[in-house]
């Protein structure tokens, strides 16, 4: 029998717990009905620094037992440990709580446990020194904390799921599904995998987190010039905009306004706008029955093949993919 652990935490992402122990108890099931073979595939076990926790959607979880009780498990699910809109202050606390494991997973992952984590789990990985130089993902929203927290680490929150042999880590909310699947079938078989993701009914497939992320710029920043030239950008980003312009609406030279606004929202200001185009189209996609060149002038691109170009790297599919998953239905043009 393969032995899971499965980390739940005080305000934790409840619904990450139950899907792992959803899916896993759904892969025991199929092993012994549809592929004839036993059904004690694998065991959970939840742990946690409390005999109970309660989930940020304010339900109890548990019993859970403490990590020094159990014996090294082969696999070790981290689902999301915190809200991942949380402040950076609040998930710091949160994850010094769990100094005293960090030696125990280390030396978990040392003797061949795989270590998985969802959403603001992976923070706990990087928090452990788990990652050693690989790329992590995590929840496209916290991005910007997670890199404060730990500069020295790569989160890629493109990706919905990244494996490194004994560590994988994958995107926000719904991402543990296949996070799970992924594991069912290193573990057990491609055949298992399919089974319970057919009798689950979930997506197999690892998609890019990229298509969901929405565009929030920084607005905290404190500096009121930037802050009224984002508010002009978001109004005129249509038109012809010229960086020198900025510039001289704002007095200031060419690089001492880039400089400044990168410092204050993270963007260059052609950066910024090209956001904000790119936001234009992906709603205009979702909420219209617009053809897409017609869309693409009007977010303000003459050159159409750079701009599908552009957006099927920043979104991770094509314009016409993006409206099939997102859009009204009914395709025009």
């Amino acid at each position: 029998m393969i032995s899971v652990a499965v980390v739940v935490s005080e305000r934790c992402q409840a619904s990450g717990v139950m899907a792992t122990l959803d899916l896993l108890i759904g892969a025991n099931y199929c092993h012994g009905h549809f592929m004839n073979k036993d059904y004690e595939v694998f065991e959970t076990t939840l742990i946690g620094l409390d005999s109970q926790h309660k989930a940020y959607n304010g339900y109890l979880i548990g019993p859970l037992v403490p990590i020094e009780t159990i014996q090294r498990p082969d696999v070790l699910i981290i689902p999301g440990i915190i809200e991942a809109v949380n402040t950076k202050r609040r998930i710091a606390e949160m994850l010094e709580k769990y100094e005293a494991w960090f030696e125990i997973l280390r030396e978990w992952q040392k003797q061949g446990t795989l270590i998985a984590s969802s959403c603001s789990g992976s923070l706990l990985i990087a928090a452990a020194d788990l990652a050693k130089g690989r790329d992590l993902t995590c929840h496209w929203i916290m991005k910007d904390t997670a890199a404060s927290l730990y500069p020295n680490e790569n989160f890629d929150t493109d990706k919905m799921l990244l494996d490194h042999g004994t560590l994988i880590s994958s995107g926000g909310s719904g991402a543990i599904n296949q996070m799970v699947l992924f594991i069912i079938e290193r573990m057990k078989g491609r055949e298992l995998a399919v089974f319970t993701a057919k009798m689950m009914l979930i997506d197999l497939e690892h998609k890019e987190q990229s298509s969901f992320a929405l565009f929030q710029p920084n607005k905290r920043h404190g500096d009121t010039a930037v802050m009224n030239l984002q508010k002009w950008l978001e109004e005129h980003y249509k038109g012809s905009v010229l960086v020198g312009d900025l510039a001289e609406q704002c007095n200031m030279s060419e690089r001492q306004l880039s400089r400044r606004f990168k410092k204050a929202t993270g963007e260059t200001p052609s950066t910024y706008i090209q956001r904000l185009r790119l936001e234009h189209v992906k709603h205009s996609l979702e909420n219209s029955h617009s053809p897409a060149n017609a869309i693409i002038w009007d977010a303000g691109y003459e050159d159409l093949s750079s701009f599908r170009r552009l957006f099927k790297r920043s979104t991770g599919m094509t314009m016409n993919k993006y409206r099939q998953r997102f859009g009204l239905g009914e395709v025009r043009g």
